[in-house]
């Protein structure tokens, strides 16, 4: 008897991971900005302006990461 999940034969678990990968590095990189923050290193605007711009270029790494996967698929 196999009790492992169905996998549908459509699914995509590189770009699901590849989307995690993205994510979790987004999260660290605000978390590291945010510690830099609280210990005074780092001043408020110069925090918000990064974050923006991690959140800015971690969307396009998972835009280009989808599209490579739709490329991918459409062979």
């Amino acid at each position: 008897m196999d009790h492992r999940p169905e996998v549908a034969a459509d699914a995509r678990p590189g770009l699901v991971g590849a989307l995690k990968g993205i994510a979790a590095l987004a999260i660290l990189l605000v978390t590291g900005l945010a510690i830099l923050l609280v210990l005074g290193v780092l001043p408020a605007e110069m925090f918000a302006s990064l974050s923006v711009k991690i959140g800015m270029v971690c969307g396009v790494l998972a835009a280009s990461s989808t599209a490579l996967a739709l490329l991918a698929r459409s062979r």
